[in-house]
């Protein structure tokens, strides 16, 4: 074709040639320019598919899509919402043009590093002219162009400044070394850093109110935060201040004060003025070179510098008393510490750090559940003291205290409220009883393993001899019965009944005095009791083990007391629970090292409160006690009746 083309080109005019040669190349053009133009609309499809993926995976409310120039090409409206700008402010403007901190040196290397990295870069932002810090995220896209991702967290900065602060006001208060003008001028040179183009101003009378200090920061040229008595008071903020007069827009101060300031050029924020339980009196306000409509972050600032100043003065309260505190028990024998309603330590005296062996700087601030948990105290103890450390009721508690698997501490811990109000703390009074309470229990196993010698000696000499004497003067009068004549054979059948019943009651006391299943040990001696008494008519008796007592060794327990007070609640039931079924649980609490045996039985009950001073419930109370165990027995008319024994591995 391209043959007869030419052929047809050769027989044609001059001019036809050109026509036609022109033609051919407007229709290659085109299919050229139709060409690059899908290409480019595929590739700028491509683009978006990437650019909302990559948007949708990302948890920014707003972000910014920018060429490798940074010209903005896309937004969503929530950029719109964050800067506070209008579509025109915004549409193909450059993102150095937009804002000042966005044309600086720093910001200028973060984009070189993603763009040269490929690596994305999340940093904080202050943009003075919106008094806003912002979040941003930084990250490329394919066609060397760039997503800005960003979400407003001025209040978060605030929160953490505010939480930051209060921890370095307690540090600083617990030193005892700083004033509280130079804490106090500390804490809000924090507050004003958050806020460049503003600057905070604070006038505060004495305890006295007789005299006015000044608190500065921010301003430029910048104004000393140590605070200085004012002599001249030409604003009238101590007339002000001692009759907590309001500063409200129209009125009198108002307007005079404002006019004042925007003579230079500033936008004023006041508070209201504020007083603390010390009759310290004050009032504070922030100067700000913003637009007013872009006022809303400073009087976020100013409502929560309100609050904060109010617990200043109530953490001077605390350690005044505080002070007072430390003169008299800094040195003590016993361990004390005070806690503020968040549970934290506030302070503490040497004799606290010696027992928890941590200094005052790894104490302070410290939260008291880190000390006494489930990896410290047992079950039953940690509930008690939570109740009285966390909820601030009244504890006198002698707990068991385990540093390790293998060092344990006996401490008597007594808490009690101080201060009143808004300053309430709690003190925790800790006295270590670990070396008399051993010595006890070293005495009471001596007591113990005394008491188990002579009641295996006492039930030997039972058995051998007069048991065996009885068995022999038993053997005499079955060879007198054929003696025996008719006036006599009554007395010799008494006789013979006595003898018999001495001879029962007397092996029954070799066997009261020391069973001899517990040779075997005491689970077995349990079951043998309990199937014993299972050949009585009209109650059951249960056991039930836990399965891991199989493996666990039980030479720490006082076998012959725990088997008595079992025997004992067993026996008062059967006497007076008029009960169908007693119960033996047998459980093992590994995290606390504890054997907990359960008595229960489904009787009639009883008024715990009319007998709690009978023989039987004192009795198993002295057993308990001669085990350093605990035991709690409940009961309630109609509901049956519970023993609970808590016993050390």
């Amino acid at each position: 074709m391209i043959t007869l083309f030419k052929c047809n080109l050769y027989f044609m005019e001059p001019a036809q040639t050109i026509f036609f040669i022109s033609l051919l190349l407007i229709i290659l053009i085109g299919i050229t320019i139709l060409v690059i133009r899908k290409n480019r609309y595929l590739s700028k499809k491509v683009v978006e598919i990437n650019l909302d993926q990559t948007i949708n995976s990302s948890s920014r409310d707003g972000y910014l899509y920018l060429d490798q120039n940074l010209t903005i090409l896309n937004y969503n409206c929530y950029v719109l919402k964050y800067f506070r700008l209008t579509e025109e402010e915004l549409n193909k403007r450059c993102l150095s043009d937009l804002f000042d901190e966005f044309n600086t040196t720093d910001f200028h290397l973060i984009v070189e590093f993603v763009a040269t990295q490929q690596q994305e870069y999340e940093f904080d932002l202050f943009i003075q002219a919106k008094a806003s810090w912002y979040n941003l995220k930084l990250i490329t896209v394919k066609n060397n162009g760039f997503i800005l991702y960003l979400y407003e967290n001025t209040l978060e900065k605030i929160e953490v400044i505010m939480s930051e602060t209060e921890r370095d006001v307690l540090a600083d208060f617990s030193k005892r070394t700083i004033s509280f003008y130079e804490i106090f001028a500390k804490a809000m040179d924090r507050f004003q850093d958050l806020f460049k183009g503003s600057f905070l101003s604070v006038y505060l009378l004495n305890d006295t109110n007789d005299e006015l200090y000044f608190f500065s920061s921010g301003y430029y040229p910048p104004i000393a935060t140590v605070p200085k008595p004012i002599k001249n008071d030409f604003l009238g903020f101590q007339y002000l201040i001692t009759n907590e007069v309001l500063i409200e827009e129209n009125n009198i101060y108002f307007n005079y004060l404002s006019e004042l300031f925007t003579l230079n050029d500033f936008s004023v924020i006041f508070s209201s003025p504020f007083k603390s339980d010390l009759n310290n009196k004050g009032v504070f306000f922030l100067h700000t070179i913003q637009e007013k409509n872009e006022l809303q972050n400073i009087k976020l600032l100013n409502s929560k510098l309100q609050l904060f100043v109010k617990k200043i003065f109530d953490y001077y309260a605390i350690f005044r008393e505080i002070e007072k505190l430390s003169i008299v028990s800094e040195n003590a024998i016993k361990a004390f510490a005070t806690l503020n309603l968040n549970g934290e330590i506030t302070w503490n005296n040497q004799a606290f750090n010696q027992l928890f062996n941590l200094t005052k700087e790894e104490l302070f601030l410290k939260h008291i559940q880190s000390l006494f948990n489930e990896q410290h105290l047992k079950g039953e103890d940690l509930d008690m003291i939570n109740s009285g450390l966390i909820d601030f009721n009244q504890v006198d508690e002698k707990v068991e205290y385990r540093i390790s698997s293998e060092h344990v501490k006996y401490l008597h811990l007594v808490t009690k409220k101080i201060f009143t109000g808004d300053h309430i703390q709690l003190l925790i009074e800790i006295d270590d009883l670990t070396e008399s309470t051993l010595f006890e229990k070293q005495k009471k196993e001596l007591i113990n393993e005394t008491q188990a010698f002579e009641r295996n000696q006492f039930s030997m000499e039972l058995h051998d001899g007069l048991a065996q004497q009885l068995v022999a003067l038993n053997l005499y009068l079955i060879q007198l019965e054929p003696a025996i004549d008719e006036v006599n054979k009554d007395r010799y059948t008494i006789c013979k009944q006595l003898v018999s019943e001495s001879l029962q009651q007397t092996r029954m006391l070799c066997y009261t005095v020391s069973p001899p299943e517990l040779d075997d040990g005491l689970i077995i001696a349990i079951k043998a009791l309990y199937e014993r008494l299972n050949r009585l008519k009209g109650i059951t008796f249960n056991v039930i083990e836990d399965p891991l007592l199989k493996h666990i060794k039980l030479d720490t327990i006082d076998n012959y007391n725990v088997f008595r007070i079992i025997q004992e609640f067993s026996n008062n039931s059967i006497k007076h629970a008029n009960c169908s079924n007693i119960t033996c649980k047998l459980k093992v609490n590994l995290n606390n090292k504890t054997l907990i045996i359960e008595l229960i039985d489904n009787g009639i009950g009883f008024d715990f409160e009319q007998v709690k001073y009978g023989f039987g419930i004192q009795n198993m109370k002295k057993r308990a006690n001669l085990m350093n165990a605990k035991i709690s027995i409940t009961s309630k008319v109609g509901s049956g009746s519970k023993l609970k024994l808590y016993l050390g591995l």
